[in-house]
């Protein structure tokens, strides 16, 4: 409990049979801004403490001309066409294989 509380966590689940445990062991002080929830199943648990997925949102890209799918091409294009700045060392090919000994 002192963990969860440091860690700033307000909410907390325990196993039901801990439930006397927590009101006899840990000091009022301590649970006071904490609220707890007591398990029977793993199934309580899963259902407190998992939430539903979000719906995914997306996002609509745009040229100024106002078409989307031509706006995500010609971002794609940039990226891959865009010649590297002159202090940025070329890539070269890459190193001969090595004949291993057998």
């Amino acid at each position: 409990m002192l963990a969860a509380k440091r860690a700033g966590i307000k909410t907390v689940i325990l196993p039901e049979r801990n439930r006397k445990d927590l009101e006899e062991d840990v000091p009022a002080q301590l649970r006071e801004g904490m609220s707890f929830l007591f398990a029977k199943t793993i199934t309580d648990v899963l259902d407190n403490a998992l939430t539903p997925p979000q719906k995914e949102k997306r996002i609509k890209v745009t040229s100024r001309n106002g078409s989307s799918e031509k706006a995500a091409a010609n971002q794609a294009q940039v990226a891959v066409d865009a010649p590297l700045p002159a202090d940025v060392p070329q890539p070269s090919a890459p190193p001969a294989a090595v004949a291993r000994k057998n």
